[in-house]
């Protein structure tokens, strides 16, 4: 079993029967605005898959992600899913999803597949995505916005641990 393998969590002869994701036609464009993933933090098992990382790993991970339109999604039929090899790690939010759905499919019906964006996985415990247009400040700005939003979550979460209250006649001694 090679690297890849353990990474994509494959184990021993059942590889090869594994299914591969389905190879799709996309256009890799560039564009202006860099696009926000939203629920990310409810595809975190991918994500680090993705990027060969575990828990609390320090990540910086260059990707290429699919915009999959979803218009039988029971929560929004605007939904646009972010795809990287074939799993889904998140949604444009909703109001770019209704801003973009318009001329993605136009774009998609143009080139006779889906489109695909450049973009990074950041993180260290949480890890975040983010799709740029041009590499620029902005580029910046957002990973600097996804690392201060994973530095909060995780003081959030840290904060919800229950302390144990020290007594004084605790042998473990004072706190």
């Amino acid at each position: 079993m090679g690297l890849l393998d353990r990474l994509r969590g494959r184990r021993g002869a059942s590889a090869s029967a594994q299914a591969e994701p389905p190879a799709v036609s996309a256009a890799l464009l560039g564009g202006q605005d860099d696009l926000e993933v939203v629920g990310e933090l409810a595809y975190q098992d991918a994500l680090w898959r993705l990027c060969g990382g575990t828990i609390g790993d320090r990540i910086r991970c260059d990707i290429v992600a699919v915009l999959v339109p979803e218009p039988t999604n029971p929560h929004d039929a605007n939904a646009v899913s972010v795809q990287i090899d074939g799993q889904t790690v998140g949604y444009l939010s909703r109001a770019t999803a209704q801003e973009y759905l318009p001329g993605l499919k136009h774009v998609m019906s143009g080139r006779g597949g889906y489109v695909a964006r450049r973009g990074v996985i950041v993180g260290g415990g949480y890890y975040g995505l983010a799709l740029y247009g041009q590499r620029t400040a902005r580029q910046e700005a957002v990973e600097d916005l996804i690392k201060r939003r994973n530095r909060a979550m995780a003081k959030l979460e840290t904060a919800a641990t229950p302390r144990r209250q020290a007594r004084p006649d605790d042998p473990a001694g004072p706190l």
